[in-house]
């Protein structure tokens, strides 16, 4: 067995982020394009980059998941 072989491979589950990333927002089927296309900013939450990073995990678990998720 090769050391190559040997060693097993793994990947992070979620990508690094960046401050400005938005890779939180990937996926999720039609309700992950309604979530991206509105205009954040103009509600109280604001723009998505300036979201807690709480909220950016519970999203993203959400539009990564086969279940149906409700946040309220």
């Amino acid at each position: 067995m090769s050391t190559a072989e040997s060693k097993p491979q793994t990947r992070p589950l979620i990508s690094p982020a960046t401050p400005n990333s938005l890779d939180f927002l990937s996926g999720g089927g039609e309700m992950g394009e309604r979530i991206r296309s509105h205009d954040w900013r103009s509600t109280p939450l604001g723009a998505p980059e300036g979201w807690p990073q709480s909220l950016k995990t519970a999203v993203r678990i959400m539009l990564t998941s086969r279940q149906a998720f409700w946040l309220g």
